[in-house]
């Protein structure tokens, strides 16, 4: 199994955003250091203080490029309807950072959620059938030596000489992000990698995992020139010698992030009221009506799904007395000393996962306790699965 880091891009005062970016650049220089093989850096817009600010990781990956050597360098992922990324644009991007980074890109995309689509002009209804056509057009746009043209219902485009081409040939390998059970059929049946961004318990992975994995041998629609039958996997982590601090941090950490009383003034990107947040309580039957009304299944993400085994969401008053020991054992966090990481590191490996993310950048964890993790995650976890990849 390898591992790879998922960031948001958090600022956390009195942190200021110029800081943020020049500490996550060294943080991820560490990382490549330690033995990580992925970074992905998500894409989000109008999310408020203590938010996101990755609404362009496309610029952000340039400096990177030019700072590391080995670390794959995923979008994670760019925002494919047509008013966020226009696919010519996305492919020429991401050929010219595969041409700065020696062939080392991967290209996750997906469609973001309603508060920001709409903020583009995107009636949600069509986001995913704007990414349906999307997708399908960029591999092409690498490959062909004159892109050939398409014409869809929401793209138009005429044969034009698109340059340059990625160094990665065919093309760099191409991911699909997802919080719902169901997207890994259409993950298969498009032959594209699997970028699970749900938060859960890792055991319920392994049978979709089992799933897709039979099902993408054999894509119905395959949209590139090869098949990318890879699943990676995150949990929000915190590592440090102290098992106890660590655990009774993320436990404070983790209610206060997604419990009812968060303010979501940032964060996922999706409050109806970005500017003054709502309570999360509240948030859910507004919420849960609009995508209804789009035939849209509500994330598990942001239910309380974190009952064992029953697949039964939690009560708030069942979320609320969640402790961190329980949020590690389960492995819905990957927190404490390095022993309790391993630990979860092996729960997302036995189900089946390829690569296990963690998501370092939350909670209001500082700079210097995210490079302590990458450190003992180096010396003491990583080495562990390289080593029995060895052997094997």
């Amino acid at each position: 199994m390898k591992f790879g880091l998922l960031y948001e891009l958090r600022a956390f005062p009195p942190v200021s955003v110029e800081q943020a970016y020049e500490n996550v650049l060294e943080e991820i220089v560490l990382a490549e250091e330690m033995g990580f093989d992925y970074v992905w850096m998500v894409e989000h817009h109008f999310t408020t203080a203590g938010g996101s600010y990755s609404s362009a990781p496309e610029v952000f990956y340039g400096a990177l490029s030019q700072r590391t050597s080995k670390i794959r360098i995923g979008h994670g992922v760019v925002l494919l309807p047509t008013q966020f990324n226009h696919p010519i644009r996305v492919a020429e991007r991401v050929a010219a950072l595969d041409i700065l980074t020696h062939g080392r890109v991967d290209l996750g995309t997906g469609r973001s959620s309603p508060y920001e689509q709409m903020g583009f002009g995107i009636d949600p209804a069509d986001s995913r059938p704007m990414w349906e056509e999307a997708i399908k057009v960029i591999p092409r746009m690498w490959t062909e030596d004159v892109f050939t043209g398409y014409e869809g219902k929401y793209l138009k485009i005429p044969p034009r000489m698109i340059v340059p081409k990625p160094v990665q040939k065919p093309h760099p390998p191409l991911w699909m992000a997802m919080a719902q059970p169901t997207s890994f059929d259409v993950a298969a049946s498009k032959g594209l990698g699997v970028l699970c961004h749900a938060i859960g318990v890792p055991q319920r992975l392994a049978r979709r995992i089992r799933m897709y994995k039979d099902a993408v041998k054999s894509p119905t629609d395959l949209v590139g020139s090869f098949i990318n039958d890879q699943v990676a996997a995150f949990a929000y982590s915190f590592c440090t010698e102290d098992d106890k601090k660590a655990r009774d941090f993320v436990g404070t950490a983790f209610k206060e992030s997604f419990g009812a009383g968060r303010a979501l003034g940032g964060g996922a990107g999706i409050p109806p009221n970005a500017q003054y947040g709502v309570n999360l309580s509240d948030f859910y039957s507004d919420y849960a009506k609009q995508l209804e009304e789009l035939g849209r299944p509500f994330p598990e993400f942001l239910k309380y799904s974190l009952d064992r085994e029953k697949g039964q969401h939690t009560s708030e008053a069942s979320f609320d007395s969640l402790t961190g020991d329980q949020l590690v054992n389960d492995g819905i966090l990957c927190a404490g000393d390095p022993e309790s990481c391993l630990r979860v590191a092996k729960m997302y490996e036995e189900a089946g996962v390829d690569q296990f993310m963690i998501s370092p950048d939350w909670g209001g964890i500082t700079h210097e306790q995210i490079m302590e993790s990458y450190r003992l995650f180096g010396k003491y976890i990583i080495p562990k699965f390289k080593q029995a990849a060895v052997s094997a």
